[in-house]
């Protein structure tokens, strides 16, 4: 007698690129893409301090995340580019504690990072992929109609983890 492997639970991943325009997807392990948004606190930058945008950016990213999901069980974000410019770096951070923030009001304590090359690695083929290459590769994947590099990024995050949790686990020997 054969017996089925037991179903994998839905896992809910809230994925995120991370800046003061920053892309967010959501997606499930077992319905695929939730949804996605561009969420952009730099115009409220400019008239309040980055601790305010900071908590804006929380409050809209829990807003988001709420309307498609109850419970967030993964957060990944993309880590700010190494080589961008020191002025833009210490918001890229900031944004990225926002991200932190909403996913602790979601109950969330599971986070992932990964770095832009590996992401453009893994959804163009090219570690150097353009913005235009990445907007092309999140349409592929999706169906959507997608023109904001920050939201085509979130949405290939997204996909690279659904990616990651497929691999099996690696089985490992003890030796006694």
């Amino acid at each position: 007698m054969k017996s089925t492997p037991p179903e994998t639970p839905e896992r809910i991943i809230l994925a995120g690129d991370m800046a003061l325009r920053a892309g967010i997807a959501i997606g499930s392990t077992t319905r695929g893409l939730l949804g996605s948004t561009v969420i952009d606190v730099s115009k409220k930058r400019k008239n309040v301090s980055l601790a305010r945008a900071l908590k804006f950016m929380a409050i809209q990213i829990r807003l988001f995340a709420l309307q498609h999901a109850k419970a967030i069980d993964l957060v990944a974000y993309e880590e700010p580019a190494m080589h961008a410019r020191s002025a833009n770096k210490l918001p890229q951070y900031a944004m990225v504690s926002s991200l932190l923030w909403a996913s602790d009001d979601l109950c969330c304590s599971n986070i992932v990072r990964h770095w832009p090359s590996s992401v453009k690695k893994r959804a163009t083929g090219s570690g150097k992929a353009t913005k235009a290459d990445m907007i092309d590769a999140a349409k592929r994947w999706s169906g959507y109609d997608i023109t904001d590099d920050n939201e085509a990024d979130a949405m290939m995050l997204l996909k690279v983890v659904f990616e990651d949790l497929q691999e099996p686990e690696p089985v490992q020997e003890i030796l006694f």
